[in-house]
């Protein structure tokens, strides 16, 4: 987002698929406003609709190369 490139995680919960961005979360602020040990979680299990708007991202992260990454872990986890 915002011009800087870096990488956040998706999570699927209940067969929803979220974002999470530690690196927007990180809990360090230096805006006098915010006490020194204030977490935030603005970045946290946000729906595709809610990123776009401070974040973009290209067509590597679809939703088709989530379900089959999906399908390879869980066939790694049926061979164990």
């Amino acid at each position: 987002g915002d011009g800087e490139d870096h990488m956040w995680n998706m999570v699927k919960l209940e067969n929803n698929w979220y974002h999470v961005d530690n690196t927007w979360n990180d809990p360090i602020f230096t805006n006098a406003q915010k006490p020194k040990n204030y977490i935030s979680y603005e970045f946290f299990l946000r729906t595709d609709e809610e990123m776009r708007k401070t974040h973009s991202w290209g067509n590597n992260l679809s939703k088709e190369v989530m379900l089959e990454t999906e399908k390879e872990i869980t066939n790694l986890n049926k061979n164990k």
